[in-house]
């Protein structure tokens, strides 16, 4: 037999669940634009550099997007050859003139998961709070 004892009132469930439907209110455009200039400096340090252009044109831009309620983050570089990102194709490889193929060097992901996981922490450091901390009656 398995019996279950409950005592109190789900407030804090209520509110944990409250928090993660409406995250993007409780992180600051100024944090969020300090977090993604980290990245934009990462990203540039991480591209591979034969004339330092690539890795200078890469930029950020923050998007409220009001409707669904949250941010976006849009990282582009705007070397581009014929059609063809220069940041790209030093990520992924691409073949040549001749045939051969160039080997990619796959720092992209790399260069800005950090900034990401910090997004991520952030987040879940401000749901995870106890509503008592934030003195709030539900």
């Amino acid at each position: 037999m398995i019996k279950v004892n409950h005592k109190g009132s789900f407030s804090n469930t209520y509110f944990f669940l409250d928090r993660c439907l409406n995250y993007p209110s409780f992180i600051s455009e100024a944090k969020l634009n300090a977090i993604c200039q980290k990245g934009l400096n990462d990203l540039k340090d991480a591209t591979p550099t034969l004339t330092g252009e690539t890795a200078n044109s890469w930029s950020y831009e923050l998007q409220w997007i009001p409707i669904l309620g949250f941010w976006r983050i849009v990282y582009s570089n705007s070397n581009i050859e014929d059609g063809v990102s220069i940041a790209i194709i030093l990520d992924t490889g691409h073949a040549t003139k001749n045939g051969g193929w160039i080997e990619g060097e796959h720092y992209i992901n790399p260069s800005i998961r950090p900034t990401f996981e910090k997004i991520i922490e952030l987040a879940w450091n401000e749901i995870t709070k106890p509503v008592h901390s934030r003195g709030i009656t539900l």
